[in-house]
């Protein structure tokens, strides 16, 4: 059949008959710059070649139909992009170059030497020990190291306890320490002795006694009254008691230089010795009076004159001591408190 009867029936077939998988014509195209659409070309077509198929699918003729391929084909051509324009820059002005600078050197980073580990001693078992498990290990602790200092040792008495707690007259020391309270005292053997007790002096001149017999706790309580005490208990060696008392401010009757100048004359002397017991009588009344409680008072009770201490002209009694035979009265008795002491001080005057 002629080419263009073929083309009219396929034209006319075409109007009422969807056609199938008929290739077509591809078209290659561009843009140009200004945007103008430009057919690069059409790419060729066989008509000859697969009219058969068409017509065979348009007037429903048996046989199998072949996928028609086109002759030739082309590939889509790549859209033609033309650079932009660069913008027009500047003229720049020629500048100095700068010497670059020196580099610097890079020092090395420096490590600091790991710190030091603690010594840890780790103790080994013995090989004569037949225990499965070591001993545990002790570490070192250098931070704290308690060290405490060892107890000294407790001194030895130079006098054991004794059996009773009185020394005698020809048993006591000539020096001993004794410790009275946690406080120690070092004492000689006085030269003046009482009847009653054994009497020492201490290393700051005080007077320290301990009795022969009985107790000194009743004369250290009214001693400690009348603030003359200066220590009171057992000694922690001996065992024996003690009463510490500041040594008396004054002289005694019969070493005053007031006794010494009218000693001769017997008269004189019992004119001073009257004076005296009076003084002693008026000392003993004002402590009496200051020490009163309960409405009773301090009464000495001995008004001797070895505890009774003078200024040097008898004008004046300065220290009261030896309140062993104290007592608490509710009166003072003057009168006998008076004769007693008259009766101690004109014995110095015959």
């Amino acid at each position: 059949m002629p080419t263009i009867t073929r083309l009219l029936l396929l034209a006319f077939v075409g109007l009422s008959v969807h056609v199938q998988a008929a290739p077509l014509p591809e078209v290659a195209a561009a843009v140009d710059v200004g945007g103008n659409f430009q057919v690069d070309h059409v790419a060729s077509f066989n008509f000859d070649s697969n009219y058969d198929d068409i017509e065979r699918r348009a007037l429903k003729k048996p046989g199998a139909s072949k996928p028609v391929k086109p002759a030739n084909p082309v590939k889509p051509a790549k859209p033609v992009t033309q650079p932009a324009p660069k913008p027009s820059t500047p003229a720049r002005t020629p500048q100095k170059s700068s010497p670059s600078p020196a580099p610097v050197p890079v020092k090395a980073p420096t490590t600091s030497p790991p710190p030091a580990k603690i010594p840890v001693s780790k103790s080994k078992p013995s090989q004569a020990s037949t225990s499965s498990k070591p001993a545990p290990s002790k570490v070192a602790n250098p931070i704290l190291k308690l060290t405490v200092p060892p107890h000294a040792p407790k001194q030895a008495c130079a006098i054991s306890k004794r059996a009773t707690k009185h020394f005698t007259k020809t048993d006591a020391p000539q020096s001993l320490s004794i410790e009275i309270s946690g406080t120690k005292f070092s004492l000689t053997q006085s030269t003046s002795q009482g009847n009653n007790a054994v009497v020492y002096q201490d290393s700051d001149g005080d007077f320290a006694k301990t009795p022969l017999t009985g107790s000194l706790e009743k004369e250290a309580q009214f001693t400690d009254a009348v603030g003359q005490l200066k220590a009171h208990g057992e000694d922690t060696c001996t065992g024996t008691e003690w009463m510490i008392t500041p040594a008396a401010q004054g002289k005694v009757f019969n070493q005053t230089p007031a006794f010494l100048a009218v000693k001769s004359s017997e008269d004189d002397c019992l004119a001073l010795a009257d004076t005296a017991a009076g003084l002693a009588a008026a000392k003993a009344k004002s402590i009496f009076d200051a020490t009163v409680t309960g409405g009773k008072g301090i009464v000495h009770g001995d008004l001797n004159a070895g505890n009774i201490f003078f200024d040097d002209q008898v004008s004046q009694i300065l220290t009261l001591i030896d309140w062993g035979s104290a007592a608490k009265k509710a009166s003072f008795p003057n009168t006998i408190a008076t004769g007693q002491a008259r009766v101690s001080f004109n014995s110095f005057c015959k």
